[in-house]
C-alpha cells in the first residue's frame, strides 16, 4: 500500500519513502512517524498521542522525545519541511497543503 502526499510517498510494504523520486533514509522510529503523520493528515497529534502511537503506552519517555525526532525528521525531509507545524503547546501537525502565512495575514 502507498500513500501519497504532494512529492512524499509513503511505501508501507518496503517501509521506505521518497520525495521528489528520491529515497530518503530513515530510521524505523522516523517511519513510524511520518506514517503517522500522513494518515492523520491535518489534524494535530499531542506528543502524548504521538508517543503511544510510535513507542507504545508501556514505556515512560519525555515528551521531548517527540521534538528530538520530529527535528530529525524535518531535517532529513527538507522538502518537506513547510508541511510540518509545530503546535504550540500541544504537539504536531502534518499537512500536505500547507497555507503561505504571510497571504493568510493580510
Amino acid at each position: 500500500q502507498k500513500i501519497t502526499k504532494g512529492p512524499l510517498v509513503v511505501d508501507l510494504s518496503t517501509q521506505t519513502a521518497c520525495i521528489n523520486n528520491e529515497k530518503v533514509t530513515l530510521t524505523s522510529t522516523e517511519f513510524k512517524l511520518l506514517v503517522l503523520f500522513v494518515k492523520n493528515d491535518g489534524k494535530v497529534l499531542a506528543r502524548q498521542q504521538i508517543l503511544e502511537h510510535v513507542w507504545g503506552s508501556n514505556v515512560h519517555l519525555l515528551d521531548r522525545t517527540v521534538d528530538v525526532h520530529v527535528s530529525g525528521l524535518r531535517n532529513k525531509c527538507k522538502a518537506l519541511k513547510k508541511y510540518f507545524e509545530s503546535v504550540y503547546g500541544t504537539g504536531y501537525k502534518f499537512n500536505s497543503k500547507p497555507t503561505n502565512k504571510k497571504e493568510t495575514a493580510a
